[in-house]
């Protein structure tokens, strides 16, 4: 398939762009991690397409590497998002380690020459799952919060919305793959693009949120 115009980066770039924004100044936090790791999802994303699409070559090892790398940061993230994260440790070491172990698993029956979707697919709906516990948490808070004002909330819901719609995507995968929307664009990867733009969308409002948070309290 032919892409007319480079969304997907487009949209990584411009949450990169709110990151170093938004972010560069914050100190002794987890929230600066999302530069480079914003980064390196767009680096991956042009070397994929460079490997793929002009030297016609597979690109799945790339794609490989970046799934784990992917699932660490988005656990990390997620931990740190946690209220009373402490007690919740053991669950998200124990989820992270069951993860890596079916990914070295799947590597190890494909011998890497297959991308590894049964990884991808597992991670979306334990990250579903743990955003489903973290907005339980909130309810069950004495305390109110303005979620408006919240990062981590916008965090969690940027990645609840997208590996949602993903695991309802691999249960129709075929079907997806075979719809078009125009001559070259699938409806499955216009769904895709749709949820990337959800995702990077409450990410950079969290950014925002963060940043606001941030210079209230310096004031």
């Amino acid at each position: 398939m032919v892409r007319v115009l480079p969304v997907a980066e487009t949209f990584e770039s411009l949450c990169l762009a709110g990151a170093v924004f938004y972010l560069r100044k914050e100190r002794g936090t987890f929230w600066p991690g999302f530069i480079p790791f914003l980064a390196v999802t767009l680096a991956v994303e042009l070397i994929g397409k460079y490997i793929g699409g002009f030297l016609h070559r597979p690109n799945t090892g790339l794609y490989n590497i970046y799934l784990i790398g992917d699932i660490g940061f988005v656990s990390w993230v997620l931990y740190r998002c946690y209220p009373g994260r402490r007690r919740w440790r053991p669950w998200f070491i124990g989820g992270f380690a069951g993860m890596a172990g079916i990914y070295f698993l799947e590597l190890f029956l494909s011998h890497g020459k297959t991308y590894n979707s049964s990884t991808d697919s597992l991670s979306s709906f334990v990250f579903v799952f743990a955003c489903g516990i973290y907005y339980f948490l909130l309810l069950r808070q004495d305390r109110y919060d303005d979620l408006l004002k919240m990062p981590a909330f916008w965090i969690i819901t940027g990645l609840f919305l997208f590996n949602f719609g993903t695991m309802v995507i691999d249960l129709f995968p075929d079907e997806l793959l075979g719809l078009y929307l125009t001559g070259t664009v699938s409806l499955r990867y216009a769904i895709v693009v749709f949820l990337m733009a959800i995702l990077y969308g409450c990410w950079i409002y969290a950014f925002r949120c963060k940043y606001q948070e941030t210079i209230s309290s310096l004031a």
